[in-house]
């Protein structure tokens, strides 16, 4: 039977991690991935490749789930703040009055 050290796991995770690391330099560089390839990297599977790329740096898994936490924590507050500066600033706020 096949004992899953954590050293197995750590290995899989750095892999996945520097593929992250990859892609993130491939598209800076503005090289084109396929759509099968985006569909791919928008799934859940976005998650884990971002946390392993968080614990190639810190090397403490609770510290990479911290981490990927905070991040979509902010990405929804401001998607939020940007959804509601847009609805406000389409909404008539009643100051029509003033410019006669």
């Amino acid at each position: 039977m096949i004992s899953w050290d954590n050293t197995y796991v750590d290995e899989f995770i750095y892999i996945l991690g520097l593929y992250g690391i990859i892609l993130a330099f491939s598209t800076q560089m503005g090289i084109k991935h396929g759509s099968s390839h985006d569909k791919i990297i928008h799934s859940p599977l976005q998650i884990i490749i971002l946390y392993a790329s968080v614990f190639i740096v810190s090397n403490k898994h609770i510290l990479s789930l911290y981490a990927i936490i905070l991040y979509y924590f902010v990405k929804y507050m401001c998607s939020l703040f940007d959804m509601y500066n847009k609805v406000s600033s389409t909404t008539d706020t009643g100051d029509s009055y003033a410019t006669l």
